[in-house]
């Protein structure tokens, strides 16, 4: 079996449970946050975001975690959309997921704020950098580790 075929079986057990579709699709998300079917994938970072990863990687902070005060902001509201999974009859649903579940790192404040109009430029970054955390021990084993480096160093 596939992951799409088991995220599809998920779904379709999700509609056939019994409750309040809002509290179903708030258990979903619990669901999809635990597991590596793809979610938050992380496709691309603001510019504020990269001037605060810059900055925390100058201090050298002991943990060694560099993305304090960055965060992954959804571009389309998930509990809109998870809500749709359970209560709309979607083809595929994990194909569904996937044109949905973006993120972009971007700061705390940019975060908070409703909507993605506000955020600073983007720059694109391949999903897959950011899929297993993003502590810089974790970073450096990626084959684009040394892309996301370069791309700090021209941050101003």
């Amino acid at each position: 079996m596939n992951v799409e075929h088991n995220f599809n079986l998920l779904i379709v057990a999700f509609r056939q449970m019994e409750g309040e579709p809002r509290e179903l699709a708030s258990l979903l998300n619990t669901a999809l946050k635990n597991t590596k079917w793809g979610t938050y994938q992380k496709h691309g970072i603001t510019q504020k975001a990269l001037i605060r990863v810059r900055a925390n990687r100058a201090e050298k902070p002991k943990d060694g975690y560099w993305f304090k005060g960055v965060e992954a902001a959804h571009v389309h509201q998930k509990a809109s959309w998870t809500l749709r999974l359970i209560t709309e009859d979607i083809d595929n649903p994990y194909q569904f997921m996937l044109e949905r579940d973006k993120c972009m790192l971007t700061t705390s404040e940019e975060n908070d704020l409703e909507g993605t109009a506000h955020w600073s430029v983007i720059t694109p970054l391949d999903p897959s950098l950011f899929g297993n955390g993003a502590r810089p021990n974790i970073l450096r084993r990626h084959p684009k580790f040394s892309d996301f480096i370069a791309l700090l160093d021209t941050v101003n």
